[in-house]
Formats: structure tokens, sequence, C-alpha cells
């Protein structure tokens, strides 16, 4: 098991107006949802990393009986509450998953579970919050966090395109009217430069009878005017007829230019890592 880092914060208070004014207002956190006795607010350094204030009768929030809760990042859920299970540690429910709540179907890969510690106190561990990484020093702009997560949103929208088999929105997530868009695979004998032998990539990707995508575990991103490029630790999956999932070490290179105000790929590199087996 191993922590990634501090991704969630729950709250459960019977000043709930005055502490979500305090978030919202005094500290600047940006509204993420709202419902009658819970605001989400999103922290800033992960794509889904979230502060959560209850309402004292809010019917989620009845296990924070002893103030804050927080909530570690770890890779899989499932796995590690198992190992905690095992550990003697005293489990809270089971796992939950964020595409069960009305209204956040599309958010697939985020689950969590909550537990009790040997201090009495309550914790939970989350999967599916990546972190957005903007570069501090040695570039001549910043990456403005809107243009990080414009970035991302093309990133995953070809991650969705695969999943779904659908030669037309992968196409559409390409700078496809660029000669100098590539292709370059793991195996031997990937290597697809220029528009035409890229669109026969991504057809013969969307025609297998097996779906794929990446499981996103970290992902960074540096921007300098019209040109991105993403770093990503990201398992390759593949989704067989019977529904079944299976994946191997990946890891994911990409350079994305900006034509009017859109992202679209250019060059892409699929690795994996040396001694890797799958």
């Amino acid at each position: 098991m191993q922590v990634r880092r501090l991704t969630w914060l729950g709250t459960r208070t019977d000043r709930y107006r005055e502490t979500t004014e305090f978030f919202g207002r005094v500290l600047g956190l940006k509204l993420a949802a709202e419902e009658p006795g819970l605001t989400m607010f999103r922290l800033p350094g992960g794509e889904h990393d979230y502060v959560e204030v209850f309402d004292v009768a809010h019917p989620e929030a009845s296990f924070m009986t002893r103030g804050p809760v927080a909530g570690f990042l770890v890779d899989d859920v499932v796995h590690v509450r198992k190992e905690l299970e095992t550990e003697g540690i005293e489990m809270l429910g089971e796992v939950k998953w964020l595409r069960d709540i009305p209204g956040f179907e599309a958010i697939a890969n985020y689950g969590w579970f909550t537990f009790r510690g040997p201090d009495g106190n309550v914790y939970n561990c989350t999967q599916g919050s990546r972190a957005i990484v903007e570069p501090a020093t040695g570039w001549a702009v910043q990456s403005p966090r809107t243009l990080v997560e414009g970035v991302l949103a093309s990133v995953d929208a070809f991650d969705a395109a695969l999943r779904a088999r659908d030669l037309i929105a992968a196409e559409a997530v390409w700078a496809l009217d660029r000669e100098d868009v590539s292709i370059l695979g793991s195996a031997s004998g990937e290597e697809f430069t220029g528009p035409d032998a890229v669109r026969a990539c991504l057809a013969a990707l969307t025609s297998r009878p097996t779906a794929h995508g990446w499981r996103w575990v970290d992902r960074q991103v540096s921007v300098v005017g019209d040109a991105a490029w993403v770093m990503a630790d990201a398992p390759w999956q593949t989704v067989h007829p019977d529904g079944a999932v299976t994946e191997r070490p990946y890891r994911v290179t990409g350079v994305l230019v900006r034509v009017d105000g859109a992202w679209g790929w250019c060059h892409y590199h699929g690795s994996e890592p040396l001694g890797s087996t799958g």
C-alpha cells in the first residue's frame, strides 16, 4: 500500500452556513457541487481533491463523530481496503463510487471507503484524483490552471473515445490537419507518422472487439504558448467483451497544440516500464 497524498477533508458541523461561507468566501475555495446539507469545494492540487462540509443532520456524515476526517489518496481502494482489513482495522461501510451518484456518472474511477484508525478517529482512502502539476520555475510563463484543465479535458476525451470505440470522437481530439502528427506505441513496429497513418491507427484501435483506455495514476502538464506536453503514469487497460478488465504497467507522454482555443493531440508515445509484465 502506498499513500500518494492527502486528497480529501470532510467536516460535520451545526454551524453549516458559517462554515461554508468560511471555506468559500474567506479561504477562496471554488464551489464544486452543492445539495441540501452538503457543500463540496474543490482543492487546487488535484482533479478531484475536495473539502466537503456536511450539516450535522446529513445522513452521509453520521460517522463523523470526532472532528474533521482526512482522506488519503491511494491507487486502488478495493485492494487497500482488503489490506487494512487484514491488519484488523475497523471498516465503516463498503467502497463507494462517485459514478453511482446522479450527476457524477462520468467520473468512473473515483471511489472511497471509510475506516476507524487505532486512535479512534475516522479516516478514508480515496482513488481517482489525478494531480495537477504546474511548472514552478524554468519556463518563460507559468501554466495557468485553466489551460492545464483544458489540456486534461482533451486527454480525457481521447481516453473516453477509445473506451467507447468511437472513431469519430477519437479523430476529433487529434490535430489531423498537421503533417507532423504521430503515434508511437510500445511494441515494435507501432510507428504511425502523418495524418493518414494516425487515422489508420485510430481506426484499428476502435475496431477491436476489446475496448482500451488508461487508468490515470498521476499526470503532469506543462503549457507554453500554444503547446502543451503531458507525462503520465497510466496503466493501459483492456476491457473485454464480458466486461472483465485487465491492465499492464504503462507510461504516456504526449504533445498537444492549441488551435482556436481547442487542444488537439499532435504526438503520442506509450511505453512499458522495463521489467514490467502483462
